[in-house]
């Protein structure tokens, strides 16, 4: 009995834990998020995240009836600027494509569908959970990890949103996404392998 009570302490402090290691690499890297640049704004020293998750997006892991493996059709979306292909769907970086099957593509588009929003209390060195956000500048929308099947890989998505004052008008904009990739070492450590960064115009 002790033992079952223990295991059930276990398994949500586990979750918590890998939740916050994927937080830790996600947000301890700058280059992750050279693109609030873009706009000669800065990248904030410490990442304001609103206390409650955002939902997945299920086009991230599988575009439902599109061909990519007909040439022809790939061809049509390099043509079209606003295709999901370009803003979401994080295979179309073909490194990452190799790694996952077609099959697991359609399981975690799946779960993305099932994965609602939730209460997110975290903290790390450079980045901490708010009510809400009142100032100018950026703050961010978060998820909780998403994992495959087989637990080797993780996902992460974050929104970055951007108040300000333009004109004599606020403006709460949202500003870019990005689509972290983990994967689990032989040492059983999460280590970043890609992202897909998109910004929102």
């Amino acid at each position: 009995m002790k033992n079952l009570i223990y295991l059930l302490f276990l398994i949500p402090f586990s979750g918590i834990s890998q939740t916050k290691e994927l937080y830790d690499l996600a947000f301890s890297k700058n280059e992750n998020f050279k693109l609030l640049k873009i706009m000669g704004d800065t990248i904030p020293k410490t990442f304001l995240i609103i206390d409650s998750t955002i939902v997945w997006q299920p086009k991230t892991f599988y575009l439902e009836n599109v061909d990519l493996s007909d040439p022809k059709v790939v061809e049509e979306i390099n043509q079209t600027e606003y295709h999901y292909y370009h803003s979401l769907y994080l295979f179309s970086d073909k490194t990452l494509d190799l790694l996952i099957e077609d099959t697991e593509k359609k399981k975690l588009s799946e779960k993305a569908k099932l994965i609602s929003s939730r209460k997110n209390k975290i903290q790390g060195r450079n980045y901490i959970t708010i009510k809400k956000f009142d100032e100018k500048g950026f703050y961010f929308l978060a998820s909780e990890p998403l994992y495959s099947t087989n637990e080797k890989f993780a996902f992460l998505y974050i929104v970055a949103k951007r108040k300000s004052i333009f004109l004599d008008k606020d403006w709460d904009e949202y500003f870019a996404k990005f689509t972290i990739m983990f994967q689990k070492s032989d040492k059983e450590k999460w280590e970043q392998i890609g992202i897909k960064a998109h910004f929102i115009n």
